[in-house]
């Protein structure tokens, strides 16, 4: 991904899912009543997408996940850093 902001591509994306959700909850064929997409590009810019309820349970809800979702992925890159190795100690 190049950016987030103002990328036509993952907007028209994001409107297709909303669009899936509402349609499948709809015809009863989902239980769903709000989602959240976290998305985080190359370059560490992020973005948090989400759709269905704005009720105070569900926005406190889709805040923790995103909490959760860019704290592992900072924790999991800090592992994936390279460590310094230190010689053979005596």
């Amino acid at each position: 991904m190049s950016s987030l902001k103002n990328n036509a591509r993952i907007d028209a994306a994001m409107e297709y899912l909303t669009r899936v959700i509402s349609e499948e909850k709809e015809a009863g064929r989902a239980d769903v009543h709000s989602w959240a997409a976290f998305l985080v590009d190359d370059a560490g810019n992020s973005a948090v997408y989400s759709a269905g309820c704005d009720c105070p349970g569900c926005a406190l809800k889709i805040n923790q996940a995103a909490v959760h979702h860019f704290l592992g992925k900072a924790i999991s890159d800090e592992l994936k850093a390279p460590r310094p190795t230190l010689g053979k100690v005596h």
